[in-house]
């Protein structure tokens, strides 16, 4: 099983990084006899996770985006064959997509090599039981809304951000000018900047306090 380390300040090489959905960073030690699942449920019992099926531990892959790590691989092998400088190619037999490019992998940008804690399987919320498990769902939908602009029209875009929003903060403050006052809300965390570069923050405001209908 692995270790959780939560301060270290030097590099090595039975150290991996795993990043959260909530972008934070937690750090694991490993040994040669540690699996890929051994660090995954590490993460998931550090979250009180108890539905984990739906989840995975990811690579950023320059060329492929995010591809999922085989749980039963030995991390220390994932370790030495895909976190090389960029202009070394990789094999690419143990991702569960189908890859015919080369994987040239970036995380060596960190100390630490990376892997991240993402949904693996997109299924119908209703089949979620469990609170923390609908959380961690949500965060990963929020994340794909603002950072990976999903295909949607403008106005759906605004109605999701606006879930977004009173879920985390909840009714907007009684007294409030869109028009006049400063966001209560930073608009960057819950709607793409693609769209903010074309919507006054003054729009965004005023649409928002419709939609969560204070």
């Amino acid at each position: 099983m692995s270790k959780f380390c939560c301060c270290a300040k030097h590099p090595y090489i039975n150290n991996v990084k795993v990043v959260l959905l909530n972008n934070k960073e937690v750090y694991y030690k490993f040994t040669n006899d540690t699996l890929v699942e051994d660090i995954f449920h590490d993460v998931c019992s550090s979250m009180n996770l108890q539905e984990r099926d739906i989840f995975g531990l990811a690579m950023l892959c320059n060329d492929e985006g995010w591809l999922f790590i085989e749980p039963s691989e030995f991390m220390h092998r994932i370790i030495t064959n895909y976190f090389v400088p960029t202009d070394q190619k990789c094999s690419t037999d143990i991702f569960f997509l189908p890859i015919t490019k080369s994987l040239n992998h970036c995380s060596l940008q960190s100390s630490y090599p990376t892997v991240y804690f993402r949904v693996r399987f997109y299924i119908p919320i209703h089949c979620i039981n469990e609170r923390a498990t609908q959380h961690i769902y949500y965060l990963q939908l929020r994340k794909n809304h603002v950072l990976y602009e999903l295909f949607c029209d403008p106005n759906v875009y605004l109605q999701l951000a606006a879930f977004a929003l009173q879920a985390e903060l909840g009714d907007a403050p009684k007294i409030f000018n869109p028009e006049t006052e400063i966001s209560y809300f930073l608009p960057e965390l819950y709607y793409p900047k693609k769209s903010l570069d074309i919507l006054e923050n003054r729009r965004i405001n005023s649409t928002f306090l419709q939609l969560i209908k204070i």
